[in-house]
């Protein structure tokens, strides 16, 4: 259905050739190279290259799992964009969002409406997020509150670099540690 290395998998399969869209009803499984995307209701648009995956959404990745409520990927350029309550987890990090976009192959995460790192007994909520997984860096935009609990100590500010790999954090904007 989808092209030679990506395979979508299911019981009952509904296709529509005007628009091109492929739909299953009673859960499907979509493969490709790298990653398992599951779910209870789906369609795939063969124009576009896109997913929409709705109800107990899971995508598996040797780097991570993510799990949602709504998700919408397209096999293309490997993009999940986050539509509804989203959780990933990769190693000790934990991020929760309900919206946002996350790059699967260069695992780069731009997530908005107060979204929520977790990483090492540290969270950082802000209303906006870039989190560079790969390298270990993320910087977040406003709104920010930063808690520590092995420290016992919060930061809160409107712009904040936080670097896991020196295990450091940068807050401007009204910072104030608490």
């Amino acid at each position: 259905l989808i092209d030679k290395s990506t395979v979508l998998t299911t019981d009952s399969l509904d296709f529509d050739r005007n628009a091109n869209l492929g739909y299953f009803f009673d859960n499907g499984t979509l493969t490709d190279e790298e990653s398992t995307l599951t779910s209870y209701y789906g369609q795939y648009n063969v124009n576009t290259d896109e997913a929409f995956f709705k109800k107990d959404v899971t995508l598996l990745h040797p780097d991570f799992r993510l799990v949602s409520d709504t998700l919408l990927y397209n096999t293309g350029n490997k993009v999940a964009t986050i539509l509804g309550p989203t959780n990933m987890y990769s190693g000790e990090s934990e991020v929760y969002s309900e919206r946002g976009r996350y790059n699967t192959a260069e695992r780069l995460a731009f997530l908005l409406d107060r979204s929520v790192l977790y990483n090492d007994n540290k969270d950082v909520t802000a209303d906006s997020i870039y989190y560079d997984i790969k390298n270990g860096y993320s910087e977040v935009f406003g709104n920010i509150v930063f808690n520590d609990t092995i420290n016992r100590n919060m930061l809160t500010g409107e712009y904040a670099y936080l670097n896991e790999v020196v295990d450091s954090a940068y807050v401007t904007g009204r910072a104030v540690v608490t």
